[in-house]
Parts: C-alpha cells; sequence; structure tokens
C-alpha cells in the first residue's frame, strides 16, 4: 500500500507500507526486468534477476534506503518517479 504522506525526517520521498491484506487494490505492483531481463507473465524469477517494482495506481518505483522508517523503526521503503533520488 502506498501511504500519501511525506514525513519530515529519512528521504522525504513517498512513505511505503506493507499491510497483511492481498485484497487492497491500491497493493498491485508491476513486475519489470531490466534491458537484460524482459519477463513474460509466465516467466519464472529466479535468484540473483534484477527487478523494478512499479505501483499501478502511482506509476512509481519502490526504493529503499538506509534511513530509518518512522513507523517500524526498520530501513524506510519508499517509491519514488524515477527522476527524484
Amino acid at each position: 500500500m502506498i501511504i500519501y504522506v511525506f514525513v519530515g525526517t529519512g528521504s522525504g520521498q513517498q512513505s511505503v507500507t506493507g499491510l497483511p491484506s492481498s485484497d487492497d487494490p491500491d497493493s498491485l505492483w508491476i513486475v519489470k526486468g531490466t534491458i537484460v531481463l524482459i519477463l513474460i507473465f509466465s516467466e519464472t524469477i529466479k535468484c540473483g534477476d534484477l527487478i523494478r517494482l512499479q505501483h499501478v495506481g502511482t506509476e512509481r518505483f519502490l526504493h529503499s534506503h538506509y534511513h530509518r522508517s518512522p513507523l517500524s523503526n526498520q530501513q524506510e521503503v519508499s517509491a519514488f518517479d524515477g527522476l527524484d533520488s
């Protein structure tokens, strides 16, 4: 799920929060391969494959930081448009 809150600490990017429910339509992500790996719907992702996850609703990419999450105190996960840093 994408939470539309920009927090004052951490990366300053759009916060992403994982939820246990799979029924949430806001939790859909597109798996994108690199130029070398073109994913076909039925193709299996193998250990070591490079992929990107793009949120269906916002078209932003999943990204992680070494900043702490304000919610879990674990590593921050955010969404970015591919243009910001």
